[in-house]
């Protein structure tokens, strides 16, 4: 929910995305007439949505994080999903990079002032070798062999990200800064 909260923050969402918002809040147990209202009316428009999920925040206390709050939440969510074993870190990296960095990007010290700095790197290394793996190639690595061994780096990041964050990590690891 924090998610859906902070992209909610940072980015103009579709009606869908306010319709999980109403879902998971009426799943957790939250219940008032907007909420449903956006839960189950599947063709929505977007405006309504937003002032029905307004309402319905505001009924029941609930607040959108602020601009700061937003891009630490969605920061320290993407890190930690680059860290699961299940994901393809490189696609996480590609949103992180895509819902926090992009937006913000024009502001000199944004990447600095949030500690991004090693994933936007990755970011650009990786952007060469997804666009040409047998001839850029990652550590001296090519084909597949660099596509893992960038997995394993990227993960490492992640997990040096949130061990320098004050909020624990979900997830424990210990990694050498590539």
């Amino acid at each position: 929910m924090k998610v859906l909260l902070a992209r909610s923050e940072l980015q103009t969402l579709p009606s869908s995305g306010y319709q999980k918002m109403a879902v998971k809040l009426i799943e957790s147990g939250y219940e008032c007439p907007a909420l449903h209202a956006i839960a189950w009316d599947p063709v929505l428009p977007h405006s309504e949505a937003e002032m029905l999920f307004a309402s319905a925040a505001s009924q029941l206390g609930i607040s959108k994080p602020s601009r700061p709050e937003a891009f630490q939440i969605l920061l320290r969510h993407y890190a930690e999903q680059i860290m699961q074993e299940e994901c393809s870190p490189h696609v996480e990296l590609e949103k992180l990079i895509n819902e926090v960095y992009w937006p913000e990007a024009s502001k000199d010290t944004f990447g600095s002032a949030y500690g991004m700095e090693s994933f936007v790197r990755a970011y650009w290394r990786y952007d060469d070798l997804r666009d040409n793996p047998d001839v850029v190639g990652y550590n001296g690595l090519y084909g597949q062999e660099a596509h893992i061994a960038f997995a394993q780096d990227l993960r490492c990041i992640a997990a040096n990200w949130l061990m320098n964050q004050s909020e624990p990590a979900s997830h424990s690891a210990t990694c050498e800064t590539p």
